[in-house]
């Protein structure tokens, strides 16, 4: 699982087994979003320059973007079983 902080001090995590993505509020809030793979096993999560989340599905093959308003997208690795 991983996890990281984004300004304001919400904290975002990802759910390996649940092949979920999940967001935490500073007043404990949680909400969760799924990965657009079922069984992706999404593993660490970052925080990018362009202000939206980012976290590889291992077993999707895919890297998945999650925007602060938990829209997800998934982008196909050209490699296949490449396990990001």
């Amino acid at each position: 699982m991983g996890i990281t902080s984004v300004p304001g001090g919400n904290l975002w995590f990802t759910e390996f087994g649940a092949s979920q993505v999940g967001t935490v509020t500073t007043s404990g809030a949680f909400t969760e979003y799924p990965t657009p793979t079922a069984n992706a096993g999404p593993t660490e999560i970052a925080l990018g320059a362009d202000g939206n989340l980012w976290t590889p599905e291992y077993f999707g093959n895919n890297i998945a973007r999650i925007t602060p308003a938990g829209v997800v997208t998934k982008f196909a690795l050209p490699t296949p079983n490449a396990g990001p």
